[in-house]
């Protein structure tokens, strides 16, 4: 009877254990997510804009069911509950627009659409997903759209221009945000400084006027924010104008060997140091660092008490044709006697539509100007949906790459001659031929 009661005891152990298992279960709202893509794991933005939701937010998801519908249901499914987890005030329900096709028809939405409702606020998300809904979320939650102005005229960068260098892409993902943009040139003191809410000065290549940099000192007076894309060209008006905020950029491009990335030369500084700052929040996830990298940029100095650096290049870093060490900042946050603040970066060319969606530099472009809008709520940081391929510096490239692709063919060749070989010491002699 041994072996019967022995295994009676164990069935009861586990079923004991198991119970204990489902009991502090039911205690708890702790949730864990093992998906393999992390896909119920909201993002440090998500939480943060979820934390400052103040009304009842209602999200209707239109998905018909049955058959391959279900997948993506219990997709959706998934997404949403982690909403209405982080916050109390959010709730979903699914509708069959086939089933209910007059709730779909008032709504304006088709399937595999949602609708987010707060008050007599309504916005429409044609593709579900954490961007996209926290996106929504965003427009509805703000009193007002604001409006960021690109100061033109100096052959700057533009939202309005879907070329390789343009911004077009910087600009679809602020309009996703309900952040309207737009071109102003020229301007001069007499542009009314209250009317824009966020000024870009985004790569310039002509260096702005005296009264363009008196317009510029009027948005900073009279509260509002300025946001400045240098690149290594001589600017020396506007240098100046930076040095007496407390900003001195360096007059040549950086070269950083020690994050150099493989395919590309030490003039692409790649920063992985990143100060505590809600600009950087999104690109410190746990556990590790999303990479941003600046295809040629000017270091900066910054000289002002009130000044954080919020990029930083290695230590090894050096200004073009210098053997000292460059200043290891690349942007700075400086904030103003009024009030105001003023974000300078040694680069506009990491936030063109060629580099917007690798790695950090779309979530970095968009969070500062999410930032710089951020009113007496503290705008969450935005969710930025970018391509995020993982960049290798050269020493990396040969360690992981270059190494085991050289590696791979001399091992299997040594292998097969060592078995070849093998085989022909031990197969027997033929005898030989009497004839």
């Amino acid at each position: 009877m041994t072996g019967p009661i022995a295994s009676a005891g164990r069935f009861l152990l586990v079923a004991a254990a198991a119970a204990v298992v489902l009991a502090v279960a039911e205690r708890t709202d702790r949730v864990s997510d093992w998906t393999a893509d992390r896909r119920l794991t909201l993002s440090v933005g998500t939480r943060e804009r979820l934390a400052s939701v103040d009304r009842d937010v209602e999200i209707v998801a239109f998905f018909r069911r049955g058959g391959e519908e279900e997948a993506a249901r219990a997709n959706v499914a998934g997404l949403l509950e982690s909403y209405s987890r982080e916050s109390a005030r959010v709730r979903w329900r699914f509708v069959d627009p086939e089933a209910e096709p007059r709730e779909a028809e008032r709504a304006g939405a088709g399937d595999r659409m949602l609708v987010v409702r707060a008050g007599d606020r309504t916005e429409l998300v044609r593709s579900a997903s954490e961007s996209t809904l926290t996106a929504a979320l965003g427009r509805l939650l703000r009193p007002r759209n604001p409006v960021v102005v690109f100061v033109g005229g100096h052959r700057e960068k533009s939202p309005q221009d879907p070329g390789r260098d343009g911004l077009s892409g910087l600009g679809a993902a602020l309009a996703d945000q309900g952040i309207r943009t737009d071109v102003l040139a020229p301007v001069d003191a007499q542009t009314p400084p209250e009317a824009p809410d966020l000024v870009v000065l985004a790569g310039p290549r002509i260096d702005p006027s005296p009264a363009e940099l008196e317009w510029l000192a009027g948005r900073l007076d009279a509260g509002g924010a300025v946001l400045v894309w240098l690149d290594p060209a001589p600017l020396p008006r506007l240098e100046s104008w930076l040095a007496e905020r407390g900003i001195a950029p360096g007059h040549r491009a950086v070269l950083d060997p020690r994050t150099r990335l493989f395919g590309a030369d030490a003039s692409v500084p790649v920063v992985t140091d990143y100060a505590p700052h809600a600009i950087t929040d999104a690109l410190r996830p746990a556990g590790g660092v999303v990479p941003t990298f600046f295809p040629v940029a000017r270091a900066l100095d910054a000289t002002a008490a009130r000044a954080t650096v919020l990029l930083e290049t290695s230590a090894e870093a050096r200004e073009e044709g210098e053997d000292v060490p460059a200043s290891r900042a690349l942007g700075v946050c400086v904030e103003q006697e009024s009030g105001a603040d003023l974000v300078v970066v040694g680069d506009s060319d990491f936030a063109a539509n060629g580099n917007f969606a690798l790695s950090g530099n779309g979530t970095l472009a968009v969070s500062m100007i999410e930032w710089l809008l951020r009113d007496d709520a503290d705008v969450a940081v935005p969710i930025v949906p970018v391509v995020r391929p993982r960049l290798l510096s050269e020493s990396e490239f040969r360690a992981r790459v270059t190494t085991p692709a050289l590696a791979l063919p001399v091992v299997c060749a040594t292998i097969g001659i060592a078995v070849v070989a093998r085989r022909r010491r031990g197969a027997p002699r033929r005898p030989a031929d009497s004839s």
